[in-house]
């Protein structure tokens, strides 16, 4: 990969999550030795690097500045990679993305207990489905927008991302995001800033009251290419 940093201020610790780089060329330099074993690369300002690496098995591996809280501001990508499973080299034991950002678990990749399904709802906005007479209640005031299972994985042709891809509300209703994608995690902000949600793993929801009329288009952090409309009226 040739990765590079436009800046114009900013440097960026480039990584890909679940992948340690055979080798970097720091700072795009051809003519020296290559570092080796790395895991995040230091990128300036209006400079760049390479890196090669070989993932050995597939899945969909996130390209990432360290300072994750860029992902909200779209700084990340997504290397889809196929192929035959290896369980001698990794089989998950649990449902992946289990861990909020917060832990610096890199989507779940942390160790056994933190690994383990949570018993309370994550901070900054997630909310777990309720159910009963309350859960009832409730929904006549909200709808519930889905990832899609599948949505997180790219493919041409067409795909399963949001469902519906479009809602109409009024004033006060809100939205309930919930994501039913099974082992991958997603996020959603409004491409105007909005909201924004935490990382949601499989079964987890974000919910947001919208008070002003308008039309809001939002998308998925980590998965550009699923997006929907809220219309407010």
């Amino acid at each position: 990969m040739y990765v590079g940093n436009a800046g114009p201020n900013l440097i960026s610790s480039f990584h890909v999550i679940g992948q340690i780089f055979d080798k970097v060329y720091r700072e795009g330099d051809l003519l020296s030795p290559p570092a080796r074993s790395l895991q995040t690369t230091l990128i300036p300002a209006g400079g760049s690097a390479v890196v090669e690496f070989t993932p050995p098995v597939p899945g969909t591996f996130l390209l990432v500045d360290h300072a994750i809280f860029r992902l909200h501001h779209g700084a990340v990508g997504s290397l889809n990679v196929h192929g035959q499973e290896n369980a001698e080299i990794f089989q998950p034991m649990t449902p992946r993305n289990m861990v909020p950002m917060s832990e610096d678990a890199h989507l779940g990749h942390g160790s056994p207990e933190m690994a383990a399904p949570m018993k309370a709802p994550f901070e900054s906005g997630v909310h777990f489905a309720m159910s009963g007479p309350e859960a009832e209640a409730k929904s006549t005031n909200s709808v519930t927008i889905k990832m899609l299972p599948g949505s997180g994985v790219w493919k041409k042709g067409p795909m399963q991302t949001f469902g519906p891809k479009t809602v109409t509300i009024r004033t006060g209703m809100s939205v309930i995001f919930k994501n039913t994608d099974v082992g991958m995690a997603h996020s959603v902000f409004g491409e105007k800033g909005e909201f924004a949600s935490p990382m949601l793993p499989p079964g987890g929801t974000y919910e947001k009251r919208f008070d002003q009329k308008g039309v809001v288009h939002f998308q998925c952090a980590p998965h550009p290419w699923m997006k929907g409309t809220i219309i407010v009226e």
